[in-house]
């Protein structure tokens, strides 16, 4: 049996614990789309990029009004995924089959395959009733979907490419990854 250091979920809390833009999203201050446009701009490459330390913004201390899944930690996303096997991704009906998300399409004209994930209103309804195995899950089914998600397609870089959203209702875009010949 390997030591509790070496699972999977305290890996992924560990890496998750040094990506700046994770952290920010789990805060839940600032949108996806604003944190890879500031992204772009703060660090416009490798070599010119300044580490800044981070300090928790007080809008994300202690503040009773805010919902319980936008004060998670990594702490929280290790116990989200413990356990959590990623399911088969290989073809987009996987996505929506596993996940409370539909994938509309997104025509640019170019040829490219690309995809706004949004919640499917009516699944995520029924899901968020019968799918959780825990009272802390139920209460935050949303952000737990997000993460075991957004950790799934992360598996499959391959097939799949997770670009920023292009209106408030889409959680990402999905471009498919082909390969080339």
């Amino acid at each position: 049996m390997s030591s509790p250091k070496s699972t999977p979920g305290k890996k992924l809390a560990d890496a998750l614990a040094k990506d700046p833009i994770y952290q920010m999203m789990i805060k839940g201050n600032v949108k996806w789309a604003n944190i890879a446009e500031m992204n772009n701009k703060r660090f416009p490459s490798n070599k010119t990029r300044k580490v800044r330390s981070r300090s928790p913004s007080p809008s994300s201390k202690g503040n009773a009004t805010r919902s319980n899944h936008y004060n998670m930690n990594v702490k929280d996303a290790a116990e989200i995924l413990e356990g959590f096997k990623v399911p088969d991704l290989k073809m987009r009906k996987g996505i929506w089959e596993n996940f409370p998300v539909a994938l509309v399409t997104i025509n640019d004209g170019n040829g490219v395959d690309r995809y706004g994930v949004e919640w499917h209103n009516k699944n995520f309804k029924e899901w968020q009733k019968t799918k959780p195995e825990s009272k802390k899950e139920k209460e935050n089914y949303k952000h737990w979907s997000q993460v075991r998600l957004f950790h799934s397609l992360r598996q499959y870089p391959r097939q799949y490419k997770i670009l920023p959203p292009r209106n408030p209702k889409q959680l990402f875009v999905l471009e498919m990854v082909f390969k080339k010949k």
